[in-house]
């Protein structure tokens, strides 16, 4: 009986590894089916846009400042005043600003892999102080304020399928590429 116990326990044995090779085939398949859906994802997000950092509206308003400057003059032995002028930038930002976006799912296939991918529609809309003059007069004397420039910077240029356009005074502007912040 201790030789019939045996050879059941060996037969059941031999039976378990028989069913665990089609379990090993098909976790290997599934892992290789994993791999590739990985690859077929990473395929995707590369010629898509990823995660979208957006910077703005900045209003840029250069300005040239004039001052004066109380030097030494050896010669004279006296302080000579000269008239310095310096050119810089007045940063501004809307003081009212809404923004509003719609998100849209699209499903892009690579080979038997349907991979999601979103698009997202961005509307910003602003109100810049009309004080902003007088914000640069505080700064001292100012000789002369450039045209301004209105600006965004986003991370990731790809993000951008249409040009943008601005509406300002029942104006349609089209945005130029490049920033000009010193800071994206």
């Amino acid at each position: 009986m201790n030789k019939a116990l045996s050879m059941k326990l060996l037969v059941i044995a031999l039976i378990a590894i028989l069913l665990n090779i089609p379990l090993i085939m098909i976790s290997s398949k599934s892992n290789e089916r994993g791999d590739y859906k990985m690859q077929a994802e990473n395929s995707v997000s590369q010629n898509w846009t990823g995660t979208q950092k957006i910077v703005g509206p900045i209003i840029s308003i250069p300005y040239t400042r004039k001052y004066q400057v109380k030097t030494w003059d050896k010669n004279l032995e006296e302080y000579v005043q000269t008239t310095k002028y310096v050119n810089e930038v007045f940063w501004a930002i809307p003081e009212e600003l809404s923004i509003a976006s719609s998100v849209e799912n699209e499903v892009r296939k690579k080979g038997i892999y349907d991979i999601p991918v979103y698009t997202s529609k961005i509307y910003i809309e602003g109100l810049l102080a009309s004080n902003y003059k007088a914000k640069i007069n505080a700064k001292g004397q100012i000789t002369k304020i450039k045209d301004p420039t209105l600006s965004f910077a986003i991370s990731d240029m790809r993000g951008i399928n249409t040009i943008p356009q601005l509406n300002l005074n029942n104006k349609t502007l089209k945005f130029l590429p490049g920033s000009k912040l010193p800071f994206n």
